[in-house]
């Protein structure tokens, strides 16, 4: 992008802010920490200007400890009426907040795609950045506004979890934003970030996972099985990312509603997202990036199944194996053919 546009974005972006009474920041569902990140940045600039806001988010966090660390500045949104003043779009654009028919005011994201459509009185949508945490630090700089450790920090770890450690989707944009927040940030909480303690609990479903698992080249399909926390499902999929030879793995659990289905893949070749779109997509809405998908089907009529119900027990085992059946073999197709 020209520097003269950028230049004036930042003149445009601290006038637009600074006319708004509320502010109310919304990022898309199941927000990734590039989202979260880029949020508490506009957040903080708000804030410089002596204006409130407010991040809204729906769906499911799946870096805990990434909630815990933003808990105060997040609200989960339960109807668009709860959106006062103005809007503004992050790492998000219209066409994936389709439940808000409400005109923002801010678009600010990493996007590519149509944007010609997309009204907004800034609108600052880039193809030429891998991040829009990248985007949000050239503002933060822009206008003056000094990042405290926990802010640097948490940007940093977007563009890292984004890139995948800085190896895919990077542009020279990202690499000096990047360089620019290093000094700032705290090393002790991006280690967290990165290596968030474990529960037992994943241990426990992690060894059922490796029982259950199917291979077929350098894919792999397993489950948990029954579960009520379906957060631990990335967390063990990153573990059996490590086994040797496999490059993709999806891993699903079922709960009394729904089966949630989570693939990742460290083939920069693979689009994990328009892979489980393809497998699923017409079961449920896919969300996610190229790296990694998550989606939730609904159990429709099986839910009878897992009803508290004596005689259910021996119908689970039947449930479990056809849905497993079905899923693994959905996913190996496409895998096949896609290759």
């Amino acid at each position: 992008m020209n520097p003269n546009i950028r230049r004036l974005f930042g003149r445009q972006l601290k006038k637009l802010v600074s006319s708004c009474e509320i502010l109310s920041i919304v990022i898309k569902e199941d927000p990734i920490p590039d989202s979260l990140a880029s949020a508490l940045a506009l957040k903080r600039i708000s804030e410089h200007f002596h204006k409130d806001a407010k991040i809204f988010y729906r769906g499911e966090v799946q870096n805990k400890r990434l909630l815990n660390i933003m808990e105060n500045d997040l609200n989960l949104l339960q109807s668009p009426a709860n959106l006062g003043g103005e809007l503004a779009f992050i790492d998000a654009v219209p066409s994936q907040l389709k439940y808000i028919d409400h005109p923002p005011l801010i678009v600010i994201s990493q996007y590519v795609g149509d944007v010609k459509e997309i009204k907004a009185q800034l609108k600052d949508i880039r193809a030429d950045t891998g991040t829009t945490s990248s985007i949000m630090v050239e503002y933060l700089k822009r206008l003056d506004i000094t990042m405290d450790k926990q802010l640097a920090t948490l940007l940093l770890y977007a563009i890292r979890e984004r890139t995948r450690g800085l190896r895919t989707g990077l542009h020279k944009f990202d690499v000096d934003m990047y360089y620019q927040i290093l000094p700032k940030i705290d090393m002790n909480l991006l280690m967290k970030l990165e290596h968030p303690s474990i529960r037992s609990e994943t241990f426990s479903d992690l060894a059922t996972a490796i029982d259950n698992k199917l291979t077929k080249e350098n894919h792999l399909v397993t489950t948990i099985g029954y579960t009520k926390d379906m957060s631990t499902l990335p967390k063990v999929c990153d573990y059996l990312l490590d086994l040797e030879g496999i490059l993709t793995v999806l891993v699903f659990a079922i709960n009394k509603a729904n089966i949630g289905i989570y693939a990742k893949s460290k083939d920069i070749e693979v689009h994990m997202r328009n892979m489980l779109d393809k497998a699923f997509g017409i079961w449920g809405t896919v969300n996610g990036m190229p790296e990694y998908a998550y989606v939730e089907v609904p159990l429709g009529v099986f839910e009878t199944v897992l009803a508290e119900d004596i005689n259910a027990a021996k119908y689970k085992e039947l449930l479990f194996d056809s849905i497993k059946s079905v899923i693994s073999s959905r996913y190996f197709s496409i895998m096949e053919t896609s290759s």
